[in-house]
C-alpha cells in the first residue's frame, strides 16, 4: 500500500508532482469477503534480495466461512 500511495505523475511543468491526497481510510469488512490473486504462501526473492509473493492466473479463491450474528 506504501508503494501505491508513493506514486508519482510528471510533466514538463511538474516533474515529480505526487498522484494526489489518494488516501482512503480502511473501511470495516461488514462480513464481506476479501479476495486476491496473489499467493502469499509461495516466496520468490527478488533481484534485491526481499521475498515477494506471487501471482498466478490459476489461483483459486477461497474465503473464509460466513457467521450470522
Amino acid at each position: 500500500m506504501l508503494g501505491l500511495r508513493r506514486l508519482m505523475q510528471g510533466d514538463a511543468k511538474h516533474p515529480k508532482a505526487p498522484l494526489g491526497n489518494n488516501f482512503r481510510p480502511p473501511q470495516p469488512l461488514h462480513h464481506r469477503a476479501v479476495r486476491t490473486n496473489i499467493d502469499f504462501n509461495v516466496k520468490h526473492r527478488s533481484d534485491n534480495g526481499k521475498n515477494c509473493p506471487s501471482m498466478y492466473k490459476d489461483v483459486y479463491y477461497k474465503a473464509n466461512s460466513w457467521r450470522q450474528h
